[in-house]
């Protein structure tokens, strides 16, 4: 483990001095100068104007806001890391894995409450860990790998209006979790649509597969997978 010196820098949002905690970042696996944000208190954050190359969350009733202003690459790491966390809004970031092969865009993990909507994933996998009530709305997963979206045994979660394509992967794996709702997204060119494995009662309806290499692969109990508008590849 590398030594992290740390910094507080107080910043103004919304006419609010909110308390920032910055760490340097060792050398690897981050690009030299990037740093890690650290978010532990409540409250409602923009980015600072650093390079970042993740944001770790682990305070609750948090809402930040990237307002597009850079693009977070992980490279080894998650672009953005939610711990332990609830009532957390994530939007409009724009979150890369870089030439980190298997690294995530964003990880929410043993985390409830949580939101994310109108984010730009490149060439990034989205996780859900232990978790659940996390909504995921209008998003775009643009060449995600290895999967898209993945909601690993958590439950009562949300999935919709989002657009998934070349993912390399799964666009949606539903992955030994329950009660996940997956309605209106649009899931193009992806090497498999949508995967559920060993999950149930989720649903899988009303939503666009058109030109995936498969299109459903289904394993698990009282899973609700019809209708859906299919297009062959």
């Amino acid at each position: 483990m590398h030594a992290l010196s740390r910094a507080r820098n107080a910043v103004g949002v919304s006419g609010l001095a909110l308390v920032l905690t910055v760490a340097v970042a060792p050398v690897e696996p981050a690009r030299a100068g990037a740093v890690l944000w650290v978010i532990d208190e409540p409250g409602a954050y923009v980015l600072p104007e650093i390079e970042l190359y993740q944001v770790e969350i682990v305070a609750s009733d948090v809402t930040l806001d990237c307002q597009y202003s850079q693009e977070i690459v992980g490279n080894g790491v998650p672009a953005v890391h939610v711990i332990g966390a609830t009532d957390v809004t994530i939007e409009h970031c724009q979150l890369s894995a870089g030439t980190s092969f298997g690294s995530k865009g964003l990880v929410i993990e043993n985390s409830s409450v949580v939101t994310v909507h109108d984010c730009e994933f490149v060439v990034a996998e989205a996780r859900v860990v232990d978790s659940s009530q996390v909504t995921f709305y209008s998003n775009r997963f643009n060449t995600p790998r290895p999967d898209g979206m993945v909601f690993l045994r958590s439950r009562d979660s949300d999935f919709f209006g989002n657009i998934v394509t070349f993912s390399r992967g799964d666009g949606l794996r539903i992955w030994e979790s329950e009660r996940i709702t997956a309605v209106g997204n649009a899931f193009t060119r992806n090497d498999e649509a949508v995967r559920l494995y060993r999950s149930v009662s989720s649903s899988v309806i009303y939503n666009h597969l058109y030109g995936d290499q498969r299109v459903l692969d289904i394993e698990g109990t009282n899973n609700l997978t019809a209708p859906n508008d299919m297009l062959p590849p």
